[in-house]
């Protein structure tokens, strides 16, 4: 029996989007300034071998920019930069914003509420 067209369309698209590299958001987030820190750490857990200091990788003692340093080893600056950036989407909103979030679901259920029954209301008297 000859496997569907579809499937095999399926699954090849399926694989090639596991295959790519780091979004270009991603990229812009790896490479801001105020997530340099993080970003070398990140490095430095997958690349034991790298040296930083006070925030500046070394590759041979020679301060690198994360630029440069990603040009010469793009597979494993991809892979601390995915790494990042998924602990970064993990974090979610904050109890404030989802708590505004609920009063607000929370109020326009009322209204809502309260505008059917006087509707309702209406419709019922002669």
């Amino acid at each position: 029996m000859a496997v569907p067209r579809w499937v095999v369309t399926l699954s090849t698209l399926i694989a090639l989007t596991g295959c790519s590299g780091p979004s270009d958001a991603d990229m812009v987030y790896c490479f801001a300034p105020q997530r340099q820190a993080g970003m070398i750490s990140a490095i430095r857990v997958f690349e034991p071998s790298v040296a930083s200091a006070q925030g500046i990788l070394l590759e041979g003692g020679t301060p690198v920019s994360l630029q440069t340093w990603r040009a010469k080893h793009p597979a494993a600056f991809d892979r601390a930069c995915a790494a990042l950036s998924a602990n970064a989407a993990r974090s979610g909103p904050s109890l404030p914003a989802m708590a505004l979030s609920g009063l607000a679901g929370a109020a326009i259920t009322l209204l809502a509420s309260w505008l059917w029954r006087r509707q309702s209301f209406h419709r019922e008297r002669p």
